[in-house]
């Protein structure tokens, strides 16, 4: 199976590197490329774009690195072009992977949200996005997956 991860934080990189070696004890071989930092890399992550390098937190350092973040974007879409993964698992940083998904939908690859933005606190509106964009959500929080449910966007509390 070709997977492409798409984890452009700290924290991201961690939730991905423990997903990739889960993935890895069901016997099915993964090959995985995407973003990732140093420990998605130490779990065979084959990187397109190291988020240590290109990606962005804060506002003003995301102002800075905008024009790096748009061509991550090209790289990602790019190489999903080329490579044809199976499917997609994007991890939180939700401005970023709102984006690529669309990308990725359009090319017919499926999408999987996981660890999904706080919309049941903020930017409610976003629901539509994960709806529309998005094959599947792996929620991390018990509650979300009713809310999720609730608002028919296809969830599993992982």
């Amino acid at each position: 199976m070709k997977i492409l991860i798409s984890a452009a934080e700290t924290s991201s990189d961690a939730h991905g590197a423990e997903l990739l070696k889960a993935l890895r004890t069901q016997g099915q071989p993964i090959e995985a490329f995407g973003v990732g930092g140093p420990k998605l890399q130490a779990e065979g992550l084959r990187v397109i774009v190291d988020a240590r390098e290109r990606l962005a937190m804060g506002f003003s350092e995301i102002l800075t690195r905008l024009p790096r973040i748009f061509s991550a974007l090209k790289e990602l879409t790019r190489a999903a072009e080329l490579e044809k993964p199976d499917v997609a698992v994007v991890i939180d940083y939700p401005d970023f992977h709102f984006r690529l998904a669309r990308r990725l939908k359009r090319l017919g690859v499926p999408v999987v949200y996981y660890i999904p933005p706080k919309v049941w606190v903020w930017r409610k509106k976003r629901i539509h996005q994960l709806r529309d964009s998005f094959a599947k959500v792996l929620s991390i929080l018990p509650f979300e997956e009713a809310f999720y449910r609730k608002e028919q966007v296809p969830v599993k509390y992982v």
